[in-house]
């Protein structure tokens, strides 16, 4: 398993590893800095979308974090299945409605 793993102290990298094959997403992310989240998942996209976790790193990569990530590209998440029809999870349906 080839990962990119540089904002992980060098101490937990085989811990990171270990995190990675047994497809614990937060345990991984939890690793790092909150703010590095979202750059272990687009460095190691590859790897994670073999392992059959990169939806659930990228969800915890968004919603674990201390920080805004408005200014990332709406086409960096269109390719995953949590992309709605806005580009952002559930799309127009999380819109709230008028009550009648």
């Amino acid at each position: 398993m080839r990962l990119w793993l540089d904002p992980i102290p060098p101490e937990l990298h085989a811990e990171a590893v270990k995190r990675c094959e047994a497809g614990n997403a937060l345990g991984l992310l939890c690793l790092a800095r909150s703010v590095d989240g979202l750059s272990l998942v687009q460095c190691n996209a590859a790897e994670l979308r073999a392992r059959g976790i990169y939806e659930n790193v990228l969800a915890y990569g968004f919603t674990s974090t201390r920080v805004n990530h408005h200014d990332v590209k709406r086409a960096y998440t269109s390719t995953t299945p949590l992309a709605g029809r806005s580009g952002r999870p559930g799309g127009a349906r999380t819109r709230a409605r008028p009550v009648a």
